[in-house]
């Protein structure tokens, strides 16, 4: 502290002792210092409220470095990964997915997995109870298991009526805690033939290697035991009999019909294998996940609103069912405002593959977004717009699960990653505009005759159930 105050007594005695004219001259040249943006006092007092300095500090909070990362554009790619990933396997492969189907595409994983697990690797899957629901039948349910696979269906609807609005949607396949892919592609036959050329689908994924990777290991891990923790309780639970002829049955006084072992060999909560963090190359990447479900805070919706809150220049978004939540909808009225470009690629109502309600919900909901100036442009092609992912300021790409619509937010579970590599973001600049130029802005004069044109009872759903698309 003494030092401190010895030299500021020598700067306040220097300034004493300068003339007027000698102060003047040399406040005045700092000035012009200041304004030709000179380094040395740029690092003095960095502009704290300007993008440049501002940009990185919400992105540097979260991302790992150490990572190799591949963009996957095709259908034929994605198929190609997953068989690679699934060989490799040494220890353990956990799925996630919202949609897994018995037909050619999904059969084929699922026996490639059956492979690997009679060679013990620990194989889980997790799917949804919903999206996944013909996987439910016998006969596969037994296969899965006489191979030794863990299946859990998340959410059925025993785990309670005032849950049903919640599912998982995040697509995950997580290899060693080493690899994972991540995107929005599910397993059965139109992922595997997606492209931009398909009459089918169009979708899109990345495959990281790298410390993300034991990170959604252990986020799998995690919902893995609520989830087998919900359902050992509504399914191998029951009353315990009464001990006396007369004594009444106590609903809440309950027993597991399954012993330990049998239930430790059907979900695994003792034996769940981990990871540890490696590096495989030097791209930062953080990853973001989020199960409405089971926690209060919103990681994805406060992710990506710190990349608008951050974004100066411009932001393109692929949202192929676009019903933002109404803090998603303000931070880009925001955005606009600052006099940032906002392009959003979403499906129009010949290639959604939703319920019309979806669309009657997107024009409901995009009005305001419309007025500030966002560039809403629909798909014009047959195919399916699948993609989900985007690009803030030219500095961060992010993909994942999350179609930026407000169930993604409140009651799906997601996950997606941001990262600043170079590569990555160029290749997906490419990938959006060749997509741009697929597609064709929306007009009030559309928006106003489909929604005139539509079942007035649909336009009544699409208004009761908003807060659940």
């Amino acid at each position: 502290m003494t030092r401190r105050i010895i030299a500021f007594r020598r700067v306040s005695l220097t300034f004493h002792r300068l003339g007027r004219h000698q102060l003047l001259g040399l406040t005045l040249a700092a000035c012009a210092v200041l304004l030709s943006g000179h380094t040395a006092f740029a690092e003095l007092w960095p502009a704290e409220n300007s993008a440049d300095s501002a940009l990185p500090s919400w992105f540097d909070k979260s991302a790992l470095s150490g990572h190799s990362l591949q963009i996957l554009p095709t259908g034929q790619d994605l198929t190609a990964q997953r068989h690679a990933l699934i060989e490799s396997a040494q220890e353990s492969i956990f799925l996630a997915s919202y949609m897994f189907l018995p037909d050619e595409a999904g059969l084929d994983i699922a026996r490639r997995l059956c492979e690997k697990s009679r060679h013990g690797v620990d194989v889980r899957l997790m799917l949804d109870n919903w999206g996944s629901a013909p996987l439910r039948k016998r006969k596969f349910l037994k296969k899965f298991r006489d191979c030794g696979i863990r299946l859990i269906f998340f959410n059925p609807g025993r785990w309670g009526l005032g849950d049903l609005a919640y599912t998982l949607h995040e697509k995950l396949l997580v290899v060693d805690g080493a690899r994972v892919m991540i995107g929005g592609n599910g397993y059965d036959n139109r992922y595997r033939r997606a492209s931009r050329n398909s009459e089918i689908w169009h979708d899109i994924e990345l495959r990281v290697d790298g410390p993300s990777a034991c990170w959604y290991h252990k986020q799998f891990a995690d919902n893995w035991k609520r989830s087998a923790e919900r359902t050992i309780l509504v399914d191998w639970m029951r009353p315990k009999e009464p001990r006396f002829p007369d004594e009444p049955v106590d609903p809440f006084d309950e027993e597991l019909i399954l012993s330990a072992d049998e239930l430790e060999k059907l979900f695994g909560l003792d034996s769940i294998p981990g990871c540890n963090p490696t590096d495989h190359g030097d791209s930062r990447l953080a990853p973001f996940y989020g199960n409405p479900l089971f926690q209060k805070n919103r990681p994805l919706l406060d992710a990506h609103l710190q990349a608008l809150e951050s974004s100066r220049r411009e932001i393109k978004l692929y949202a192929p069912y676009f019903i933002p939540h109404e803090r998603f909808s303000q931070a880009l009225i925001e955005a606009r405002r600052r006099g940032v470009k906002v392009t959003v690629l979403t499906n129009s109502p010949v290639s959604n593959d939703e319920a019309q309600t979806i669309v009657v919900g997107m024009f409901n909901s995009i009005k305001d977004l419309l007025n500030a100036g966002v560039d809403v442009r629909l798909w014009t092609r047959k195919s399916t717009l699948h993609r989900k992912g985007g690009i803030y300021d030219d500095r961060w790409a992010y993909l994942g699960s999350d179609n930026l619509d407000r169930r993604g937010q409140e009651y799906s579970s997601e996950a997606i990653v941001f990262t600043d590599d170079s590569a990555i973001l160029e290749q997906l600049e490419a990938e959006f505009e060749e997509d741009h130029a697929l597609t064709e802005s929306v007009t009030w004069d559309f928006i106003h005759d489909y929604l005139s044109s539509s079942n007035p009872l649909i336009r009544w759903v699409a208004w009761f159930l908003r807060k659940y698309m």
